[in-house]
């Protein structure tokens, strides 16, 4: 990049334990390039805003910081870091318009890349593709120390739940209507209710949190069937003699990151339908399979960044569960 060097003000919103993964990448990429980060926008002669889904109609937070740092600093450089991007009903160039300064996107899927190139975006604005950022980590004291501590316990299955996972509403998670910045004057209701509340309830839910069991298998909604659509693998899987365990390693109000690392570490194959849980996996040399999700971002990255990988295989949860049903 051309900031080598420079001031950055980097900005990286708390997430799950994948999350997590996608920051310390992220941190060892400025690291490498010698950059300054500084705590104040207005002292940066660069703006990160740090990659992961939040550019997606799923999520959508990445939309609104996007604007928000976009407008109040128009005359400073911002880079969104290696990102899905899935947008089918906002307006996403018109989050764009008061842009003045080089605005660099940077998709980490060919997919996302050909959802920016579909639209009219500002002539300031730049594409580019870039690996995830977790990437970035291959080789890293983390990746090292990790595979030190590796062990073949079990047979890790990780299933989210949330509104991205194979159990969402309609299978999509999307929101009704498109995405709108809010007015000033109804920001700080907004940011009480979907910032401030969220992390306490995450902070007494990480207190009260299930203890990690690994004397037996535990088994919950969808582990069964999951396995069962993946006929390439499930007998391999089965006769690996481990317990299956299923577990939300990525929920961070269960799991610290810590427990994250050291549950995929001790893992002696990993099915997964989260991406950085197949990634820290992958990373770490243990076989993965990772199953598509709903709107494609598995299958983009697994596309871009794992296909070489011998360890690491994709399903598509979709064809396979139509598969069975025929």
């Amino acid at each position: 990049m051309a900031w080598r060097g420079c001031r950055v003000h980097f900005v990286s919103p708390p997430g799950n334990n994948g999350d997590h993964l996608i920051l310390l990448g992220s941190l060892d990429l400025m690291d490498r390039m010698d950059m300054q980060r500084v705590d104040r926008p207005a002292e940066a002669e660069v703006i990160f805003l740090n990659g992961g889904a939040t550019m997606t109609e799923c999520w959508r937070s990445g939309f609104r910081r996007l604007y928000d740092y976009g407008s109040r600093y128009p005359d400073t450089p911002v880079v969104v870091l290696p990102s899905s991007f899935d947008i089918r009903q906002t307006d996403f160039p018109a989050l764009l318009r008061r842009r003045r300064a080089r605005t660099l996107l940077i998709a980490r899927d060919r997919r996302s890349l050909r959802c920016l190139e579909a639209m009219v975006l500002p002539p300031v604005c730049e594409l580019a593709l870039s690996d995830d950022a977790a990437f970035e980590l291959a080789g890293s004291r983390l990746i090292r120390e990790w595979k030190a501590e590796s062990k073949e316990k079990h047979v890790l299955v990780v299933i989210r739940g949330d509104r991205e996972g194979l159990a969402s509403e309609a299978g999509s998670g999307y929101d009704k209507a498109p995405f709108r910045p809010l007015p000033w004057w109804r920001r700080p209701r907004h940011f009480v209710r979907h910032v401030v509340l969220p992390r306490l309830v995450s902070r007494r839910d990480r207190q009260e949190g299930p203890a990690v069991d690994l004397n037996a298998a535990l088994a919950v909604d969808g582990t069964a069937d999951l396995i069962r659509l993946v006929p390439r693998h499930s007998a391999e899987l089965s006769g690996l003699g481990c317990p299956v365990v299923s577990l939300d390693v990525s929920d961070p109000r269960a799991y610290s990151f810590e427990t994250f690392c050291r549950l995929i570490a001790e893992a002696k194959a990993v099915v997964t339908t989260r991406l950085h849980v197949g990634v820290f996996s992958a990373l770490l040399e243990k076989q993965t399979v990772m199953v598509g999700q709903s709107y494609g971002k598995l299958e983009g990255i697994y596309e871009r960044s794992m296909q070489t990988m011998g360890h690491v295989s994709l399903i598509d949860h979709e064809a396979s569960r139509r598969e069975k049903e025929e």
